[in-house]
């Protein structure tokens, strides 16, 4: 059944992205997922808080709501699934979506190098440590101050909000491989760019890597196959086979084991065939090296995998940071030693 339900997803989305330029995170497929797997494992009381809370966001109204939901719980649910891709959504440099969005926030990547670098060339890891009063410089400290935010009693459920969903989509992020890499080699001194700067072809369609993997899961957002994705996934992956990765509750571990994966499978350890996109942008007639059915089926594998892992990680992450007074909170600043 799981190489079933990955042959379909990988045929719908080779298709999709076979003219992808630019990858940004976990396609809206993606992220809508893992939302779906993390609202089924929010504690009731912290499910009516996340409710709360985004109904209070600023931009609730134009991209959050549901206005076709039959039940106010419904639409809580459908704001809570969207609110993972407003991150991305954002993006788009119109109106006051430039007071939210935060490039450098979808990314912490650690450098991965093949072969020797050029002279003087010595890239350096993300610094993992925000500094409050300072601006993020990538994910992890994105992260933390979010963290910060929520906890903070003093912020507005305005800012809250925002924070909360910024949350749900820094989780997700880190789980994608290539959120948490860079390679670097002669060929790229300054870096891949997460395989944005790799051109490879998936079953006879040209894209580049980074958008490859961003869509390993489709890209049909529709809340009816989101929820059939999930609890495909959830059943590919339940919580007890995964019980000893969901206690890890520090994101600069979660980002290690993407920075990892990013290596071992995505890369192939500095094997992986590709051309690099200078070259294919110069020549469209370039013959791009096809990869495997192997490699297709195991990254679709361990996608499901790390999206289903990013929902329940979120689920718990949320269940400690908006647990109501009294019921057994950790501080953050405890939290943050486990």
């Amino acid at each position: 059944m799981l190489r079933r339900f990955s042959n379909v997803l990988l045929v719908a989305a080779v298709a999709t992205l076979a003219c992808a330029q630019t990858g940004w995170s976990w396609n809206g497929t993606g992220h809508r997922v893992a939302c779906a797997i993390a609202w089924d494992n929010l504690k009731p009381d912290v499910r009516t808080r996340v409710i709360a809370l985004l109904l209070k966001h600023p931009q609730y109204g134009q991209y959050l709501e549901d206005t076709k939901a039959a039940t106010p719980e419904e639409a809580g649910r459908a704001a809570f699934i969207t609110a993972g891709t407003w991150a991305d959504l954002v993006r788009s440099p119109v109106g006051k979506n430039r007071l939210y969005n935060h490039p450098v926030w979808h990314y912490a990547d650690y450098p991965f190098l093949v072969g020797p670098m050029p002279e003087g060339k010595t890239p350096e890891a993300p610094d993992a440590e925000w500094k409050p009063d300072t601006d993020p410089a990538n994910n992890l400290q994105a992260i933390q101050k979010c963290q910060a935010q929520l906890q903070d009693p003093t912020a507005s459920d305005e800012v809250k909000a925002v924070a909360m969903a910024w949350l749900f989509h820094l989780v997700e992020d880190i789980h994608q491989p290539l959120h948490a890499v860079s390679l670097f080699s002669q060929e790229f001194p300054t870096g891949d760019r997460g395989g944005n700067l790799l051109m490879v072809n998936a079953e006879g369609n040209v894209l580049n890597l980074h958008a490859l993997w961003d869509g390993m899961l489709g890209r049909d957002e529709e809340l009816k196959v989101v929820e059939e994705t999930a609890t495909r996934a959830v059943k590919a992956n339940p919580r007890e086979k995964l019980a000893e990765q969901i206690k890890i509750t520090d994101p600069k571990v979660w980002a290690q084991e993407s920075f990892g994966l990013a290596k071992q499978v995505v890369y192939q350890e500095g094997k992986l065939p590709y051309v690099a996109r200078k070259k294919y942008d110069d020549n469209k007639q370039i013959q791009v090296p096809e990869l495997s059915k192997e490699y297709l089926e195991s990254g679709r594998t361990l996608a499901i995998e790390r999206v289903t892992l990013s929902g329940y990680r979120l689920a718990d992450e949320l269940n400690r940071l908006l647990a109501p007074a009294g019921t057994g909170r950790v501080p953050a600043t405890e939290a943050a030693r486990h």
